[in-house]
């Protein structure tokens, strides 16, 4: 099988993963029984970002570095369809409302029906998309290459806003002291958060218009860090064998 190189998802008594040598498995939960499995484009390198799965109803969906997205039926792993982009697919999709969501590095963001993989909607940012999606109150968000966190409508692809993962000069457009997001936004009702994983800087921004709350920088050792939202708090690990907590 190889190693795992994403994290599992638990959906109505199977697990998700998906392995470095390009392929997608289903266990049954509770006894660990490999139930099916398929194969992929697999990674150049163990170090290339992947996509991990995502299950809605009664389809799984992960993007390939082969460029396409997949659906695959839960239970027997066949084949629903395939979507192809014009890049390498390492983002996460999330599937919400019989929508997929996912980004490419062809610097689109995705956003394909469930049932047969049509688009729904396609919006270009200036940048490839390594990060993943988070769908909240029918917002996408989703951070690119190109520096930029985005806030998308859910329904049309329309910007709601985009900001900076760094300091903008106005004047000639360019952003120092930041990096590509390829981290996964970590969402509360305020606000939205990501790792700036070039500068090991965390960073918040108010939900609503994308207007910069804090920054901190408590290591520098984010390479393989993802926040996450719990209870007003954003939660993240660090190579420097801490867990940090940090209050909205």
């Amino acid at each position: 099988m190889g190693e795992f190189t994403t994290s599992p998802v638990i959906v109505n008594g199977a697990v998700y993963l998906f392995g470095n040598k390009g392929t997608l498995y289903a266990f049954a939960a509770g006894s660990g029984t490999l139930k099916w499995r398929n194969a992929m484009g697999a990674p150049a390198s163990s170090l290339d970002n992947v996509s991990g799965p995502a299950v809605d109803g009664s389809s799984v969906f992960i993007g390939s570095v082969d460029h396409h997205i997949y659906a695959f039926n839960t239970s027997d792993g066949s084949q629903r369809w395939k979507f192809l982009t014009r890049g390498k697919v390492v983002s996460t999709p999330a599937a919400v409302g019989g929508v997929v969501f996912v980004g490419s590095t062809d610097n689109y963001v995705y956003a394909l029906h469930a049932a047969d993989g049509s688009v729904k909607w396609k919006y270009r940012t200036q940048g490839a998309v390594q990060s993943s999606p988070a769908v909240a109150d029918g917002v996408v968000f989703i951070g690119s290459d190109d520096e930029y966190l985005y806030a998308l409508d859910a329904e049309t692809g329309d910007p709601y806003w985009r900001t900076p993962a760094g300091d903008l000069d106005q004047s000639s457009g360019i952003i120092t002291n930041g990096g590509a997001i390829t981290s996964y936004p970590a969402v509360t009702p305020e606000a939205v958060c990501i790792i700036d994983k070039n500068q090991h800087t965390v960073r918040c921004y108010d939900r609503s218009d994308g207007t910069q709350r804090w920054t901190q920088r408590p290591s520098d050792s984010f390479q393989n860090a993802d926040p996450i939202a719990v209870a007003g708090l954003i939660l993240f690990g660090s190579g420097d064998q801490n867990l940090y907590a940090y209050g909205l």
